[in-house]
């Protein structure tokens, strides 16, 4: 090959030894195995691919469940037929007796107290009323006790008791089935020879049948003792003013206190 061949061929020639290189080179990498760092990053991500942990889905969770709510009925008060005669009937036909204040006889007039008691032994409670009677200027307002019960789902006069005797003052007390009355009387002139003394003791019968089972009388040297336990219930109290003149009786007043629930 002459010279100007040599020189015309020559980028040739180093092509050719170029490429000789190449795949020399491409051989021996071959051999020793060599992999490009991102060939075998996307390998690894192809042959493993991560997963995030998710949290196990249940029926439970993705549904909410049902609040459940507990309504409380009240109880019916097995008194309410009573109060309501009582507010209804009972109160307009008598009124109610006043515990404000030191008053005539005639002022303390109308109902005066009420308790609630299973008197029959029939596993519902009857109603017993003190109801106040004016019968002249001799004595203080007088206590009737009106016993009522339910009877063929109606409010029912089972039996009732009036008080006779005069009285200046009196106390009325309860005993489970038991009434207790303790009543005095001062006379006209107020001296103490004219006192007199009463002791009374009621039962409530299931027949129905208030009944007196007995009474006591005496004067001041010979007052009789009551007849009640020392553990009975003050219901209601009447008292003279003593802080006012006690004669003539027609100047007299007095003071109730009534110890039985709030009916008004």
């Amino acid at each position: 090959m002459s010279g100007e061949e040599a020189t015309r061929n020559a980028p040739l020639i180093a092509a050719v030894i170029l490429l000789g290189l190449l795949c020399a080179a491409g051989g021996y990498l071959l051999y020793t195995g060599w992999v490009p760092p991102q060939t075998v990053a996307e390998s690894e991500s192809a042959a493993m691919p991560e997963t995030e942990p998710t949290a196990p889905q249940t029926t439970a969770s993705a549904t909410a469940k049902p609040v459940q709510t507990t309504v409380t009925t009240a109880a019916p008060d097995p008194h309410a037929p009573y109060l309501a005669y009582l507010e209804d009937t009972l109160i307009p036909e008598s009124g109610s007796a006043d515990t404000t204040a030191a008053l005539p006889a005639d002022g303390h007039t109308g109902i005066a107290g009420v308790f609630f008691a299973d008197l029959r032994d029939t596993g519902a409670d009857d109603m017993v009323v003190i109801r106040l009677d004016y019968t002249g200027e001799s004595c203080a307002a007088l206590p009737v006790l009106l016993w009522y019960g339910i009877e063929h789902d109606n409010v029912t006069l089972l039996d009732m008791f009036e008080v006779k005797p005069q009285w200046s003052a009196y106390c009325i007390r309860r005993d489970e089935t038991s009434l207790y009355l303790s009543g005095e009387f001062l006379g006209e002139s107020g001296e103490a020879d004219t006192w007199r003394f009463t002791e009374i003791e009621l039962a409530f019968r299931p027949d129905p049948d208030l009944t007196m089972l007995n009474m006591v009388q005496g004067s001041l040297s010979d007052r009789p003792a009551p007849l009640y336990p020392d553990d009975a219930e003050l219901l209601l109290e009447m008292q003279l003013d003593t802080a006012l003149p006690v004669a003539p009786m027609k100047e007299r007043r007095y003071i109730l206190r009534d110890y039985t629930r709030d009916f008004s």
